[in-house]
């Protein structure tokens, strides 16, 4: 699985930040469930992010897409991660369009959230 991202840091609530990628899923028609915890303990020795969820879709004739956002209160501010993912071209090729995440469009919905956490954090600052 390939994968490209973006982060933030916030000066939105975890809650607010949780209305506002609930409002961006919601209007991309997007499904979100939880993130599936790791088996390996070691991924978490950092802490458990306060949200992760993946939200994904599929397109008519493909197209079909996912991005996770992770987002930890770390004090005076909130760390945000978006995650596009996407299989690689031999999976698409092996498996078809249809069964398959497309990175493209993946990075394209990751972008049109991106705006919408812009739009409700004005101080939001890329890292």
């Amino acid at each position: 699985m390939k994968t490209n991202n973006l982060e933030f840091e916030s000066s939105l609530t975890v809650q607010q930040l949780g209305q506002t990628l609930n409002g961006a899923y919601s209007r991309l028609r997007a499904t979100v469930e939880p993130v599936e915890n790791s088996s390996n303990p070691l991924d978490t020795l950092g802490g458990s992010p306060d949200i992760a969820v993946v939200g994904m879709a599929r397109g008519l004739v493909g197209g079909a897409w996912g991005v996770h956002a992770y987002v930890n209160d770390v004090g005076p501010h909130r760390h945000v991660e978006l995650v596009a993912l996407g299989d690689s071209g031999f999976s698409r090729a092996f498996n078809g369009i249809r069964n398959t995440i497309s990175l493209g469009k993946s990075s394209e919905k990751m972008a049109q959230i991106a705006e919408d956490l812009r739009a409700a954090d004005r101080n939001l600052r890329s890292l």
